[in-house]
């Protein structure tokens, strides 16, 4: 098993050995073609990050927000900037630095010193311990269908107990169901909608 000195003196072989490397990628690249890569990974980090700014500053003002769409956003971000880094260390090692085979490590620390920053700042506008978001526990509700529904003469198709005791997880979304019908299917679906006491506008609900 290797000591503590030892696995320092095989890290630093490591990272000599890669900045040897890093430093050979800069004169056969060519360093303008290095520096041409430079400057492109930094215009496009710029890029990724403005379209970053724009969609968060949407979603700020409107309140919706797609997860698939802003995880490529964060992830394009995470993309570039790794693409910069590198660039960036294999022109340091040319210069004689050796690089930082990590980097992760550095944005890792900013990225929890930021954290801690913004944590600290809303404990002191009151956050509470136990603060719990809305949008990562969405509300659990229970639909039961109410007694009225069964003090009718004649049990229509939407008597049964399918709906008895069901339970199940509602998050705040906006959500558009369309589909074709007919106005007596419409009149019945409006008639549900009462018996379940579901809202709705007669905007939300019409037949084509």
């Amino acid at each position: 098993m290797q000591s503590d000195s030892q696995k320092r003196l095989a890290r630093r072989a490591s990272i000599k050995e890669l900045s040897n490397k890093a430093e050979g990628i800069y004169y056969y690249i060519k360093p303008q073609n290095m520096l041409f890569r430079l400057i492109s990974a930094g215009n496009e980090l710029a890029s990724a990050i403005n379209g970053a700014v724009a969609y968060f500053t949407n979603f700020a003002q409107s309140g919706s927000m797609d997860d698939t769409a802003s995880r490529e956003v964060i992830d394009r971000i995470y993309r570039k900037v790794g693409s910069m880094m590198c660039d960036i260390d294999i022109i340091h090692a040319a210069g004689g630095a050796e690089i930082m085979p990590e980097p992760y490590e550095s944005i890792d620390f900013c990225y929890m010193i930021e954290f801690r920053t913004l944590l600290r700042e809303a404990v002191i506008n009151g956050l509470p311990d136990d603060y719990k978001g809305v949008q990562q526990n969405p509300t659990q509700i229970q639909l039961i269908k109410p007694g009225i529904a069964y003090n009718v003469a004649i049990p229509d198709e939407y008597d049964d107990p399918f709906f008895d005791q069901f339970v199940r997880k509602e998050e705040q979304r906006d959500r558009k169901i369309v589909f074709r019908c007919t106005k007596s299917e419409l009149d019945a679906i409006k008639r549900y909608a009462h018996i379940i006491d579901v809202k709705y506008t007669e905007e939300e609900i019409h037949h084509a």
